[in-house]
């Protein structure tokens, strides 16, 4: 008798070591114990090393987004760490796992996402825009054929900033035309107005900077941000000049990084995370030195 309430002492004690971390907070992030191919489905990314007690199919999920019947973007997190709208039956986990729409917290303070076409799942979306694929004549020019394909990387940027903030199609021939017929195509691209003009007809403004802060900022929180590139020796987006898409953001291990969708479908630049900032080498070293290379594109 002795013998058997020892044991059920011991098992009492060790089972819930073992598996006590399942639907559980990680250590050292912000995210939930789960199954990765859980996480998977839920949009999330797997980290391991978070959730030391749990078996090895089980990983901390973090980066989750989520979004309110209204559609507003928001992220899975801990009901104790929102301090925004909290909907339930949207995340993994338990019923502690909420989605959480506007001011959200983590206890590691990491950033989270609010965008609700959050890109962030590997792969090319449909949104996706390879101008190589676009080689309709558009003009002429000097004797030379122009489209989409030769010097179209700024509209095909554009007509992706447009899909994903207004879920609109605008294609990048039909924002080619367009400024061609206003006389803001020259056979070397576009410039920053001409984008400005083309982005207010389509419903969305253009805000230019060279402040990296808030282009992260921006890109938390929905907006996209079109690129304007010159010739570096880390990245190699272009040999001259380029325009690349970038659309959504997070912090890793202090280091603020960006998703970039680079038109250049040659680059496989496609859905690839990028640190930001020059100091942390950063795509910022990219910048064409026009001054004000950042677009931030959001909503008119």
């Amino acid at each position: 008798m002795n013998f058997n309430s020892k044991l059920i002492i011991v098992l009492l004690v060790t089972i819930p070591t073992i598996f006590a971390y399942v639907n559980g907070e990680c250590n050292g992030r912000s995210g939930i114990c789960i199954n990765t191919n859980t996480c998977s489905s839920y949009g999330g990314q797997s980290f391991s090393g978070n959730c030391p007690s749990d078996p090895n199919s089980i990983k901390c999920c973090d980066n989750i987004p989520c979004s309110a019947d209204d559609g507003r973007g928001g992220s899975c997190i801990f009901s104790g760490q929102c301090n925004g709208e909290t909907f339930r039956g949207k995340c993994p986990g338990g019923n502690d796992f909420i989605c959480c729409v506007g001011k959200g917290g983590s206890s590691s303070g990491k950033e989270e996402s609010t965008s609700k076409n959050n890109p962030h799942k590997e792969g090319r979306p449909s949104w996706y825009i390879n101008q190589g694929e676009h080689r309709e004549t558009i003009c002429k020019i000097g004797g030379e054929n122009k489209s989409v394909a030769t010097s179209g990387c700024g509209v095909a940027s554009l007509s992706m900033a447009i899909s994903v903030l207004t879920n609109k199609k605008v294609t990048p021939e039909t924002l080619f035309r367009e400024a061609y017929q206003k006389n803001m195509y020259n056979g070397n691209g576009f410039s920053h107005a001409a984008l400005t003009f083309l982005a207010r007809k389509h419903g969305v403004k253009i805000n230019w900077t060279d402040n990296v802060s808030n282009v992260f900022s921006a890109l938390q929180n929905g907006k996209g941000v079109i690129f304007n590139v010159g010739p570096d020796s880390k990245y190699h987006f272009t040999r001259n000049g380029h325009y690349i898409f970038l659309y959504w953001a997070k912090k890793e291990n202090g280091v603020e990084k960006v998703y970039v969708f680079d038109p250049n479908g040659r680059n496989n630049y496609i859905n690839k995370l990028f640190p930001l900032k020059k100091s942390q080498g950063g795509i910022e070293v990219a910048k064409r030195g026009f001054g004000n290379d950042f677009g931030i594109v959001s909503k008119a």
